[in-house]
């Protein structure tokens, strides 16, 4: 099993990938918002890129706060 410090070490690199894929489908929208005629869709996707946004903020908070979760002296790292 893992011990705490692996389990934080793995939701950190899992949250690194995940925050670079989310940042570069962001990268691809922004890219493609300059060529949406149509105003319905242009405030769609900019909809879409502040969800992202979030979703993002909402990663690296989770993160940090298990970066700076008090160790349960109880529970051995294994």
């Amino acid at each position: 099993m893992c011990g705490s410090r692996d389990a934080q070490r793995i939701a950190q690199d899992l949250a690194d990938q995940i925050t670079r894929r989310l940042f570069g489908i962001g990268l691809e929208l922004n890219g493609a918002l300059a060529r949406i005629q149509d105003p319905w869709t242009t405030q769609r996707v900019r909809a879409a890129l502040t969800g992202l946004d979030d979703v993002i903020d909402d990663l690296r908070r989770v993160v940090f706060d298990l970066r700076t979760a008090p160790q349960d002296p109880d529970v051995p790292d294994r």
